[in-house]
């Protein structure tokens, strides 16, 4: 648990340090302008990460709980409940955050020098919303199966991933703040990719089934 919101603010710190040592296309620093625009945006990433790790953490209580008592439907109606709800959660976000990005960056402070660099890292980041919870949402439930190893690896892929794509985002094609952003996102989907393979291929103790995304009260 602490190693997955380890690298969830890995993420942005290695994001930071180096847009902290970036240049644009003309070989300018975009420098604290755009260091700031990525700090104005982390503690909206970090509600994104409490999102998903209440209907991550509440979804692993309840398929520990379904395991021991071996009523193995009620666990696979949790997974398939779990993914639902996120869905749902990240829809509600992107629709209430991506129309109005201009505004809701002005209330939590981004002046109108940060606001162009914030602007472009979160509207990225936000599109893709719901890989980053799904994907921490996936990591709680494979950890309740109590096959950490899964989680720890795909952790740990995510984030090597993250720092190989900001180095060729960044430093050789020069795209700043947006580089950061994708590198992010792609590693994030990566991850997500490989603990989605893990259900899809039998490997996992609970099956993913899609009659099992009706939302049960």
């Amino acid at each position: 648990s602490f190693f997955g919101m380890f690298v969830q603010t890995l993420y942005n710190v290695v994001n930071t340090i180096f847009i902290g040592h970036a240049v644009d296309k003309l070989g300018n620093p975009i420098g604290p302008p755009a260091i700031a625009g990525l700090s104005i945006v982390f503690p909206v990433q970090m509600v994104f990460m409490g999102m998903g790790m209440m209907v991550g953490i509440g979804g692993t209580s309840l398929i520990s709980r379904s395991i021991g008592a071996g009523d193995i439907a009620r666990g696979e109606r949790t997974l398939g409940n779990g993914v639902t709800c996120i869905m749902i959660i990240s829809v509600v976000i992107t629709a209430a955050i991506l129309p109005n990005i201009n505004g809701f960056l002005r209330l939590i402070g981004a002046s109108s020098e940060v606001l162009p660099y914030a602007r472009e890292y979160l509207r990225i980041i936000v599109s893709a919303t719901f890989f980053n919870l799904l994907g921490m949402t996936l990591l709680n439930f494979i950890r309740a199966e109590g096959n950490a190893r899964v989680g720890m690896i795909a952790n740990i892929a995510g984030a090597v991933l993250n720092i190989i794509l900001d180095a060729i985002f960044i430093f050789w094609l020069r795209m700043g703040v947006t580089g950061a952003a994708l590198g992010t996102v792609i590693a994030q989907f990566v991850a997500l990719v490989y603990m989605a393979t893990y259900y899809y291929s039998g490997s996992s103790y609970l099956k993913f089934r899609r009659r099992n995304m009706r939302l049960d009260g």
